[in-house]
């Protein structure tokens, strides 16, 4: 279980839940806990991040005490023994095919009815459990990598083997680099200078806002173009 694998499943539900929970048990696992301890557990940053932006407290179960979260534990079982059985002679194409596959049998055994009492699941959940729910964030969570980088002479600073261009007034400084599943960004001295999608699957590419180009480049974008050379930079070159 890595780190960002753990942050995302979190997030991912609380938005299935349409809210979050006030309280989370977790397990001590080095993902979520960096130090086990009875009455002052150390929680990974990232993670106490994380329920500090969906404003909910985390409490890790104590060690070797199963009591802690049994009801979790158990429907977790239950579940996952129901899905395996449903599915367990199906071929599928890819983990987007499966996932479906698997929220249509979660949502199947939501909603049937209880063999000793009225009601579902999922009845449950909306009538007595989701109205105590806090109410999602605007923005949603993300985990960031903070790293540094210098400004090379064609103010582009380096990301993953891609290049992402900052303002020309900065080349050869050290910038701060916040980077996470979908966003680059740049920060000098504590100001965000530059903010580009992040380039993923690919290599040696060019994200360049023209803002950042120094006047003398401006006028010869139609000379610095991915066909400009078949061996060159493949350049995206956008305005603000």
């Amino acid at each position: 279980m890595t780190l960002a694998s753990w942050i995302d499943a979190h997030v991912n539900a609380f938005e299935a839940f349409f809210g979050t929970a006030r309280l989370l048990v977790c397990d001590n696992l080095r993902a979520g806990v960096t130090k086990a301890d009875r009455y002052e557990p150390a929680l990974n940053r990232a993670y106490a991040q994380m329920a500090e932006h969906y404003g909910t407290a985390i409490v890790p179960a104590r060690v070797k005490r199963p009591k802690d979260k049994p009801v979790a534990e158990g429907s977790v079982r239950f579940a996952a023994n129901q899905v395996s059985a449903v599915l367990r002679d199906r071929r599928f194409i890819g983990l987007a095919e499966l996932n479906e596959a698997i929220f249509e049998e979660v949502g199947s055994i939501n909603a049937r009815p209880f063999q000793k009492r009225e009601d579902s699941r999922q009845i449950v959940f909306c009538r007595d459990e989701k109205p105590l729910l806090n109410p999602l964030p605007s923005v949603r969570f993300e985990l960031a990598d903070l790293r540094s980088a210098k400004v090379a002479p064609n103010y582009h600073v380096q990301v993953d083997r891609n290049f992402y261009s900052v303002p020309s007034a900065l080349i050869g400084q050290r910038l701060d680099v916040r980077v996470t599943s979908r966003m680059v960004e740049v920060f000098a001295g504590g100001e965000r200078v530059a903010s580009h999608v992040r380039l993923v699957g690919v290599r040696g590419r060019y994200q360049t806002m023209t803002a950042h180009m120094p006047e003398g480049h401006r006028h010869k974008l139609t000379d610095w173009t991915p066909n400009a050379s078949k061996n060159g930079p493949r350049l995206s070159v956008r305005t603000p």
